[in-house]
């Protein structure tokens, strides 16, 4: 899922994420429960950038990163895969 519509930054901790089957709106609608910094890319609309920034301006512990990690992939999954079952595009 992680893809090409994605650029990396090492001054912090990233998600890219994404699938042919997403839009922004199942984006927004997953990321609306967490604080993170989040960044659409008009290019490749079917991806999405998250961000935990390090240096004392995070909303969570790494440790509860990488949880809300899996947590927003399988909320992600899960959307995909109603999808899927619908023949939705």
């Amino acid at each position: 899922m992680a893809g090409d519509g994605c650029y990396v930054d090492m001054a912090g901790y990233y998600l890219c994420i994404g699938s042919k089957y997403l839009s922004q709106s199942d984006f927004n609608s997953v990321l609306n429960d967490f604080n993170f910094f989040s960044y659409d890319s008009i290019k490749y609309p079917n991806y999405m950038l998250i961000e935990h920034l390090e240096g004392g301006y995070e909303h969570y512990s790494s440790d509860e990163w990488v949880l809300y990690y899996y947590e927003i992939a399988i909320r992600l999954a899960a959307i995909i895969e109603a999808k899927k079952k619908r023949n939705i595009i």
